[in-house]
């Protein structure tokens, strides 16, 4: 065996082994197979007469044994040896041998260049070939011919798992080619009829693993892996089951499995626990890693499990404690362990944790240990192959219920410091855990908390140090919620420490803190380290360093019993360590556990009586045996008697008085008997008597103790109905003082109502727009609007002429790209697919991260205002929307005219004239049919009575410069979002609330930026809803909005409500990421002016940043929600909108400079025909704030050429509204800008700052040590004027509250 392992490593070594860094767990060095071996070599020396032959050409099944000769080496060697190659011809182009045998130990090889041996071949899914090599050459000596494989398909590596319903069963199998896989089971063997069930299908490549061997050298095809569920099963009974290919026929033989027992304290179950197995041949060859070992462990413990136990009880769960296949990079050797697991694992569900060996790899950011440990497989593998319920991908941690136990299985390869989502998982659902249901509390960790192991020298990766680790960032969870044991492996030896809590013993019958017992089970095949400690740590109970093995466990309500058992020679099955956890009399709340107390109760009483039956059963027994024992001496002495006085006398006289005393002994005998046996019946009946009186005792004082907590109970039932009255008759007060309010309120309502009818007036402000549901008296002219119109398409058709974003910028482009990929994989693919990661959607490519809408979404198609006769008041408008899949169709639209630039997967960077133009043409539809209509709508609500007002909002509306530039040059669809937000703002402001809710609710599925408006929309609907007379009227106009928004979201996710797998999950991963950052690039907010001087994200955390902006914006937006909740105006509305989308675009967290057109909409319904100036300046603000973003796009020209069509239409429609309408007081005045030439040398010197920043940011370069510098001027100059609007706003905030007031007063 020393020769195979020198071969192995020869021959997977890299002819130039580059410098290997020292790790202290077995870390992989970098293999590769020789590259310098031609077939022109090897048919030579196989030309020269050395053979190699089997004993069949055939392979029919994993496991078949092929007998190899071979004869005419004309020099053998030592080093000398048989490798098996799949496929045949994997050695001609550099792949690794998937097992090896040493030639030298077939007998008389050296001497004679003959041999043989046998080998056993695990089904590969592919041909082999058997070559003879000379390792310390590189050389090839001869080839064999290629065997052939005749099942490819068989399934194979069957094994079972459970999920965390306990009545049901995963089975997966492998196969080569895809098929039909299903499950076939029942509960008879001979059952015709049996359930079928179809599998789900997966696989992986080289490229999705992340270096060699694994993607390389050691790479074998893994087959088609197909998983399928058993559901609804009986607990506890057996069921029969086989696994294959319903379409070709081609079945794997019966297994089956006993269901496991319901969850709950009242079961006993059984459990097999190992680590760090690895495989064992037995055939005497060795694999790439081999652990020879493993073997023993693996037949052990099937012996073990097909032994019956002194309880009766069949094992029902295997516990594998990371570093399963030890494959590290050689794809064989996972098919290799899994048949060597498989009588096991395919009768009992076989759970795992994940281990070094299956994750670690230095290229895997979320990795926490950068060693080579995986052999570049990076946990793809593990996740592939076994299917337990993690948490995500890249998440293995979760816990499921088995029996009396919770099991909560962790990884400690990822991070598990506090914030990380590992620790949030382990801190929730411990929390969870129901101790009168599953008392027993168990975590499953590869590396040890607690570990006697003398490796420092190894530095951080050393068990010492990550012990440490884990103790700093888990120990005190775990002790505070009470877990009973922890499981590891990763040093390879047994270790049990006493229950340990700050490396000190605690003692378990005190009141104090419970200790956790730490079981270390790396001993189940990886050789030994031996490397403990000089002086053993006191907390070590018992410790193993040179023996093979594993562990079983048993667990009721009380007990939980450890053995470990030896796997070794002829001490296999020995038993050398054995310990009982008890749990008699956990604490519990009376309150809330008191069934679990009187089921514990009743546990323990039925226990006692079983004990005391089964040892009165025992002692009869006995004396029953001791008398029939008694009675047959006495018989044999009196024949031999008879017999011996007979032939010693001879005489009849002799016989009979003989006879006479015999009789007379006998009955005497009879009557001692007799009287004995009353005596023992006696005694019987008072033993009898008494186990029953101990039983009523028991059963009283059980009744006493429900009668106690029925008491208790009541006690508490009393209490909370008194305090349920309490709380009626405070309500009920607080009500009916609210309508006296209410009354006394209406009452002053209907009599200023009667003067003003009486007076002939109307209180409405001078110059104030009616913001009350009466929205006009005449029509707005239609030449007026077309022209409007007309002039705003052909300023964004010159924007669309210019560049767009990531114009010829491989590899990732920019958001024109984005779009574009958007409509290729809506076009392609179906609704369940577009937020996932597969091998057809790369989401690490331009993935769709916005709401349905954005892929699926409905397209507005028009806000119409329902115009009234001349003379009648304005009274409703209506929002008209075409359910079409927006990106669908507009990449139907493309395809139709040029398919390849939306090919899926092909078309990437796609950037044809003809295709630019295309998505153009989308973006122009957009804006007509969704943003036009809700401008119109908005003007005729927002803009007054006049007609020329509303032709002025609707200037302000239709030339915004930012909104133009970022969807018509840098390319994006903002028009769809903000144009549901307008319509909604409009009904909002008429009193149609339930269209309102249904345009906001389809804006925010749009994008989710549509969150910077929800505290206003929430603020203004609920403050109208709390305007209703009554608290029945409140109640309904609450729910009838609720129920329209959740209907609106039922449908727009509806494609992923009810697809399969959660996929809904899959799209708030998406919508909602955290991992970008505070900030992108530069913004003009709070956050990245202030990281000039402050460093954010070096200060605090991700989860504190994400707190810490969260507080922030909800705290300046909170004001003017509650302005609106006291006293909701259309007009008020408006600013509340403008000071929530302010508050997140300068506090929240992720903000990118486009986020300032969300400020910018309400800002501009506010102003566009109250104050046009105050208008221009704030769009050219928010123009300047994007320069670094217009200048990287390419689009200066274009902003400089939209700026100045805005002020000029703004202009001219200010000058024709000066024409038909009568000037207008302005309203929203206040002392720092009533005066107009206060306002306007104000503005003027903030051009004068923004053409000065701008030309020095064109003109002059910036200094070399501060390359950004003019970047980070204009954000500063940017946010010094979005923070002094916010401050506006909210002045005239207050303005509104004190004047909605006011108009309130008689």
């Amino acid at each position: 065996m020393h020769h195979v392992r020198c071969v192995i490593l020869a021959l997977a070594a890299v002819s130039t082994l580059s410098a290997a860094v020292a790790m202290p767990h077995n870390v992989l060095e970098t293999f590769a197979a020789p590259t310098g071996l031609r077939w022109s070599q090897a048919a030579f020396l196989k030309d020269s007469g050395i053979e190699v032959t089997y004993n069949t050409s055939e392979l029919h099944h994993s496991g078949d044994w092929v007998k190899v000769a071979w004869k005419g080496v004309l020099e053998p060697q030592a080093s000398d040896m048989l490798a098996v190659f799949c496929p045949p011809d994997a050695y001609e182009i550099g792949g690794a041998a998937v097992k090896y045998a040493n030639a030298s130990d077939s007998p008389g090889y050296l001497e004679s260049g003959a041999g043989s041996t046998a080998l056993r071949l695990v089904n590969l899914r592919c041909d082999m070939r058997i070559v003879l090599l000379r390792a310390d050459t590189s050389t090839v000596i001869a080839v064999g011919p290629v065997l052939h494989n005749l099942n490819p398909n068989e399934p194979t590596g069957v094994h079972l798992m459970r999920t965390q319903e306990p009545t049901e069963m995963l089975v997966q199998f492998t196969t080569r080619d895809k098929g039909q896989p299903v499950v076939q089971y029942s509960y008879a063997a001979d059952d015709a009829q049996r359930t079928q069930v179809p599998a789900t299908t997966t696989t992986y490549k080289a490229s999705d693993l992340c270096g060699p061997p694994a993607s390389t050298f050691g790479w074998v095809d893994p087959g088609h892996l197909h998983t399928a569920a058993m559901t609804a099963l009986q607990p506890g009974r057996q069921v029969f089951y086989r696994v294959g290919d319903a379409a070709s026929g081609i079945f794997s033989p019966a297994f089956s499995f006993h269901v496991p027992p319901v969850v709950g304290s009242d079961t006993t179950v059984r459990m097999l626990v190992l680590a760090d197995q690895g495989v064992g041949e037995v055939d005497g060859s060795a694999q790439a890693m081999e652990y020879f070992p493993a073997a023993g462990v693996a037949q052990l413990m099937v012996k073990d499990s097909r032994g019956a136990s002194s309880s009766g009880l069949d094992f029902s769960l295997v516990l594998h404690v990371g570093d399963i296949a030890y494959a590290r990079g050689f794809g064989a050797l996972w098919d290799a362990f899994l048949f060597q697991q498989q009588e096991l694992s395919s009768r009992v569900p076989y759970m795992v944790a994940i281990g070094n060996h299956e994750r670690d790899h230095p290229n895997q950011p979320s990795c926490i240990h950068p060693t080579m440990d995986s052999g570049g497989e990076c946990g793809v593998p593990f996740e592939h192959r076994w299917p337990m319920p993690f948490a995500g991908p890249d998440q293995p941690w979760f816990s499921f219920d088995h029996g009396p136990v919770h099991f909560t299985v962790m990884s400690t390869e990822h991070s598990y410091e506090h914030g990380s989502p590992q620790h949030a998982f382990l801190t929730a659902d411990l929390a969870s855990v129901h101790r009168g249901r599953t008392p027993w509390l168990v975590l499953l960790a590869h590396r040890p908390f607690y570990i006697d192991a003398d490796d420092a020298a190894y530095g951080p990766e050393a068990k010492q140090s990550t012990a440490k680790q884990l103790q700093m960032a888990l120990e005190d969870l775990l002790a505070k919620h009470g877990v009973d044991l922890c499981l590891a492996g990763h040093h390879h030896s047994y270790q049990r420490t006493c229950p340990v809590y700050k490396n000190t013993c605690q003692d378990q019958s005190s009141s104090g803190r419970r200790g956790i017992v730490h079981l270390c089970v790396g001993n189940a095949g990886a050789q030994f380290y031996n490397n403990g400690f000089p002086e053993t740590p006191n907390w070590i109970m018992h410790e193993a360093q040179l023996t093979h093995g594993y562990a079983r466990f048993e667990a009721n309500r009380t007990h939980f019993r450890i053995e470990a058992l030896d796997s070794q020679g002829d001490s296999a099955g020995r038993v050398f360590d054995e310990v009982t956890l008890t749990r008699f009399a956990p604490n519990l709340n009376l309150f809330t556990d008191a069934k679990d107390v009187a089921a514990m109760a009743r546990a323990e009483m039925e226990v006692k009586a079983r004990a005391l039956r089964e040892e009165e059963r025992r002692k009869k027994l006995a004396e029953l045996e001791e008398q029939l024992i008694e009675a047959e001496t006495t018989a044999r002495v009196q024949a031999w008697v008879e017999s011996k006085v007979t032939d010693a006398l001879g005489s009849d006289v002799v016989q009979r008085s003989l006879q006479q005393r015999l009789e007379q002994e006998r009955k005497l005998l009879e009557q001692q008997v007799h009287e004995e046996l009353n005596r023992e019946r006696q005694l019987a009946e008072e033993a009898e008597r008494g186990r029953r009186e101990a039983i009523d005792q028991q059963k009283l004082e059980l009744r006493k103790l429900e009668e106690e907590r029925q008491q208790m109970e009541q006690a508490v039932k009393a209490k909370q109905q008194q305090e349920e009255e309490h709380e009626a008759q405070r309500r009920f007060a607080e009500l009916a003082a609210k309508m006296r309010e209410a009354d006394e309120w209406r009452r002053r309502e209907q009599q200023q109502e009667k003067e003003r009818r009486e007076k002939g007036k109307n209180r409405v402000d001078a110059g104030r727009p009616k913001f009350s549901f009466k929205l006009g008296y005449s029509q707005m002219k239609l030449r007026p609007v077309v022209g409007v119109a007309l002039a705003a398409a052909l300023v964004r058709w010159a924007v669309s002429l210019h560049d767009y974003s990531g114009l010829a910028t491989p590899p990732r482009f920019g958001d024109y790209e984005a779009q574009r990929h958007w409509m290729e994989i809506t076009v392609s693919l179906p609704p369940s697919e577009w937020y996932r990661n597969s091998s057809r959607n790369d989401l690490g490519y331009w993935g769709l991260d916005y709401p349905p809408l954005s892929g699926y979404q409905v397209i507005s198609g028009a806000v119409a205002a329902m115009y009234p006769s001349r003379g009648q008041p304005y009274s409703a408008c209506c929002v008209l929307t075409l359910p079409e899949p927006h990106s669908w169709l507009c990449g139907k639209f493309v395809q139709r005219f040029e398919p390849k630039a939306v090919e899926l997967r092909a078309s990437r960077g796609y950037e044809s004239p003809f295709s630019k133009f295309l998505l153009r043409q989308t973006v122009l539809a957009a804006d007509a049919l969704v943003a036009l209509p809700a401008a119109l709508a908005a003007a005729v609500v927002f803009g007054g009575g006049s007609n020329g007002r509303r032709l002025q909002l609707l200037v302000a509306l239709l030339f915004s410069p930012a909104t133009v530039l970022i969807d018509h040059g840098h390319f994006q669809y903002n028009c769809i979002g903000l144009g549901l937000a307008m319509g909604a703002a409009a009904a909002a402001a008429v009193g149609h609330d339930v269209l309102c809710s249904v345009l906001f609710s389809l804006s925010l599925n749009h994008k989710q930026m549509g969150l910077y408006y929800a505290p206003a929309f929430f603020a203004y609907l609920f403050g109208r809803c709390l305007q209703q007379r009554t608290p029945g009227g409140k109640v309904c106009a609450v729910a009838r909005l609720g129920v329209v928004v959740a209907l609106t979201f039922g449908l727009v996710w509806a494609p992923w409500l009810r697809a399969p797998g959660a996929a809904w999950l899959d799209v708030l991963r998406r919508v909602f990421p955290t991992q970008r950052g505070l900030y992108e690039d530069y913004v003009a907010n709070w956050w990245c002016t202030s990281s000039r001087l402050i460093k954010w994200t070096r200060l605090l955390s991700q989860a504190r940043l994400l707190q810490l902006c969260s507080t922030a914006t909800l705290a300046t937006a909170a004001p003017a929600m509650a302005m609106q909740l006291l006293r909701p105006s259309p007009r008020g509305f408006l600013l509340c909108l403008a000071a929530s989308a302010t508050a997140f675009f300068l506090f929240s967290y992720q903000v990118h400079e486009k986020s300032i057109l969300l400020p910018l909409l309400p800002l501009s319904m506010l102003f566009g025909a109250e104050d046009p100036q105050l208008l221009c300046w704030i769009n050219v603000i928010a123009t300047f704030s994007m320069a670094p973003l217009l200048q990287k796009d390419r689009l200066g020209l274009a902003a400089i050429g939209t700026v100045a069509a805005c002020i000029a239409a703004v202009q001219i429609a200010q000058i024709a509204t000066a024409k038909t309408d009568a000037p207008r007081q302005h309203r929203g005045g206040t002392p720092l800008l009533s005066g107009r030439r206060i306002q306007q040398r104000l503005i003027q010197l903030s051009f004068l700052g923004c053409v000065v920043l701008l030309v020095a940011f064109v003109m002059l370069p910036p200094p070399q040590h501060l390359p950004f510098l003019y970047d980070a001027l204009i954000v500063t100059w940017s946010f010094l004027h979005i923070a002094a609007l916010f401050a506006y706003v909210y002045i005239l905030m207050l303005q509104e509250f004190h004047n909605a007031g006011k108009a309130k007063q008689p």
